[in-house]
């Protein structure tokens, strides 16, 4: 997800609801726990952030930039 929601960045797609921007913000500065539980905030902005149109066009134009196949 860093990696698409870094794309859109790059690439200039903006998120179609801007209150994801924060959420993107959030998950791209989040550190994974030593654990590799990941907290239920981050989780939460996880799911809104993968539902985000923008996020979705930006994963159909992964020929733009860098994206693991596998990464969908």
């Amino acid at each position: 997800m860093r990696a698409v929601l870094k794309a859109m960045d790059h690439v200039g797609i903006p998120y179609s609801d801007k209150v994801n921007q924060t959420k993107g913000d959030l998950i791209k500065s989040y550190e994974i726990l030593p654990s590799g539980q990941i907290d239920e905030s981050v989780m939460s902005a996880l799911k809104a952030v993968w539902a985000d149109d923008g996020v979705k066009e930006c994963c159909r134009r992964s020929y733009e930039y860098q994206l693991n196949d596998s990464a969908g």
